[in-house]
């Protein structure tokens, strides 16, 4: 063979496939770029959930206190921001506020997260109407006076 020959060959053969070094280097700042986006998403993700469950978590307590109220295991008295006794993790107010209706009250239920300031706690309001506790105690004992008994005879055979 030739001299010529081999650079002819040489010539002819394809060149090598591969990445140059600028082309690695960009596809890793890519993947790094993506990957810090997706970790971003996964913080929002995590700290979303969390505040959906401390609002339902909120909104049952709520409940669960109106219901309370409603049936006369607790009374329908202002309360500011006092412990909750089913999880210490919440403070609850309770607010009685009057309405346009005679003898109907509106109460306003509000949880709190017992979190600092800083940490921005969430917070959760239920307002329920119900009879008026001082209406209701005075209509109760006007009635107490007026009682009606009915009875009835009947012939037994004997």
């Amino acid at each position: 063979r030739t001299v010529n020959q081999t650079v002819t060959r040489a010539r002819l053969r394809p060149p090598l496939r591969g990445f140059s070094l600028l082309e690695v280097i960009l596809a890793l700042a890519i993947l790094t770029g993506a990957i810090a986006v997706i970790g971003e998403l996964v913080r929002i993700g995590t700290r979303n959930a969390e505040a959906a469950r401390d609002l339902t978590r909120a909104q049952l307590l709520c409940e669960s206190q109106l219901a309370e109220i409603a049936s006369g295991l607790a009374t329908a008295e202002a309360v500011t921001m006092s412990p909750c006794p089913d999880d210490q993790d919440w403070l609850y107010s309770v607010a009685v506020e009057s309405t346009a209706e005679t003898g109907i009250v509106a109460v306003r239920v509000t949880f709190t997260r017992n979190l600092p300031n800083q940490q921005q706690p969430l917070e959760f309001s239920m307002v329920q109407w119900m009879p008026d506790p001082a209406t209701a105690t005075s209509t109760d004992a006007s009635s107490e006076g007026q009682s009606s008994t009915t009875g009835t005879t009947g012939a037994g055979n004997g």
